[in-house]
């Protein structure tokens, strides 16, 4: 019986380090891949740079059209918000890299107030697109 009890708390003990083990393995694994996932955005906002170079392009295309006032005035305003969106997720990236000392949470935070400006003006630019479609 005695022997039993020994080999019992033995076991649990070594079952106590294992779980610890995993733990262990498995946060580390999970760091890691929190770190790879951060470097691999950082490299795609990187790789998109100049994204704000395009912006500007589709805003000259959008003066050229020829199309509804309105519609045009919604879609120009947009593609403004757009530009802007993307250009401060252009400081904010220069930032994060550490290319020039700042913030980059302020300027990211701006971005994503155009961003978020920019799909609400996409809710009439669509609206006004299937009304002329419809007639």
């Amino acid at each position: 019986m005695q022997n039993d009890s020994v080999f019992l708390s033995h076991y649990e003990l070594h079952k106590k380090r294992w779980l610890i083990l995993l733990t262990s393995v498995l946060y580390t694994f999970s760091y890691i891949l929190t770190i790879i996932s951060e470097a691999v955005k950082d490299a795609r906002k990187i790789f998109r740079l100049f994204k704000s170079i395009i912006e500007y392009q589709k805003l000259v295309d959008i003066l050229l059209d020829d199309e509804d006032n309105l519609l045009k005035i919604f879609r120009v305003l947009g593609q403004v918000f757009f530009f802007f969106y993307w250009f401060f997720d252009n400081i904010s990236i220069v930032y994060k890299i550490k290319l020039f000392k700042g913030d980059f949470k302020k300027y990211n935070k701006v971005a994503s107030i155009f961003w978020l400006l920019s799909l609400v003006i996409s809710i009439p630019v669509c609206a006004i697109q299937s009304k002329i479609v419809r007639d």
